[in-house]
C-alpha cells in the first residue's frame, strides 16, 4: 500500500533507517541536529573523521564538500555540536532563525521582532531611519531585515 504517494513509504524508511543507524554509530538520540549529518534537500549526509562527506543512505557515495560548507558556515552549533541557530544570510547579518524566538520565523537576532514585519513596513513606504526608532533596532539590522525578502538575498 503506497497512500497514492509514490516513493513516500520508501523515503521515510530510507529516513528512518539513516535515523537508526546514525543513532547507534554516534551514540545521540537526536542525529539529525548534529553538525556531522547535514542534509542537501535530497540525502541525508555525514561528515566522517577524516573530514570527507558522505551519502547516508544506501549508496555511500561522497558528497561535493564545497557546495555544502557554504551553507553549514551559516549554521551556528552548540559546545555539543547540536545546531541551534541559521542565519540566512550570513553569521555577518543580524537575521537568525532560532527554535527559541518566534516559533522558528526569522528575526533581528537577540529579538523576538520578525524580520517580515519590518519589510511589511519597509514596503508600505516607512523609511529604514523611522523603522529603526521604532523598533529602537540600529540601521544595519533593519537593512538586514529587509534584505531578506530581496531577490538579491536568493543569491
Amino acid at each position: 500500500m503506497n497512500c497514492g504517494i509514490p516513493g513516500w513509504f520508501s523515503m521515510t524508511t530510507n529516513i528512518h533507517g539513516v535515523r537508526v543507524a546514525k543513532r547507534l554509530q554516534i551514540n545521540t538520540p537526536y542525529p539529525f541536529a548534529l553538525s556531522k549529518l547535514l542534509t542537501d534537500g535530497k540525502s541525508i549526509l555525514f561528515t566522517m573523521s577524516d573530514g570527507s562527506i558522505v551519502n547516508a543512505g544506501r549508496t555511500k557515495q561522497m558528497a561535493f564538500k564545497e557546495i555544502i560548507e557554504i551553507f553549514c558556515k551559516k549554521i551556528e552549533f552548540s559546545d555539543s555540536q547540536i545546531a541551534e541557530r541559521f542565519y540566512p544570510l550570513g553569521k555577518n547579518s543580524s537575521i537568525v532563525v532560532d527554535p527559541h524566538h518566534q516559533f522558528g520565523q526569522p528575526v533581528v537576532f537577540d529579538t523576538n521582532i520578525l524580520a517580515e514585519t519590518i519589510f511589511d513596513l519597509y514596503q508600505a513606504g516607512e523609511n529604514t531611519q523611522f523603522i529603526s526608532h521604532l523598533y529602537q533596532l540600529k540601521e544595519k539590522e533593519v537593512k538586514d531585515a529587509i534584505a531578506l525578502f530581496t531577490p538579491e538575498a536568493a543569491a
